[in-house]
């Protein structure tokens, strides 16, 4: 990928000030817009636009090893808190689901029951 040619950038104590003493840009300062390259050097004008993006993505009840150990740099102990949290969580659920279970068992038993006794 070719270079762009070296900025024209003037030394900060060399700008132009507007009425209010705040530094202006020149023309030679600013980045060209892409209409100013022309077509006949699309290599630049590529160059301007292009850029990089990196996207990660994770999907799960815990994060993934590498956010744990950010987490850790962050706040020591913090992975050994997010699985005790993960744990708990885990086991009220199951409990709440058997109770669950349970209770719809034995309202289908009394209904299966009281329509036995109907017959």
């Amino acid at each position: 990928m070719p270079s762009l040619p070296p900025s024209n950038h003037p030394e900060p104590g060399n700008r132009e000030t507007n009425d209010l003493g705040e530094a202006q840009m020149s023309k030679s300062e600013r980045s060209p817009d892409i209409g100013d390259i022309g077509d006949d050097n699309s290599d630049k004008a590529a160059s301007l636009i292009s850029y990089t993006e990196r996207v990660e993505s994770y999907s799960g009840p815990l994060p993934n090893p590498a956010m744990l150990r950010d987490y850790e740099e962050l706040y020591p102990k913090a992975t050994e808190l997010l699985f005790a949290q993960f744990f708990k969580v885990t086991e009220h659920n199951m409990l709440l689901e058997s109770k669950e279970r349970k209770f719809i068992t034995s309202h289908l038993i009394k209904r299966e029951s009281s329509a036995g006794r109907e017959r």
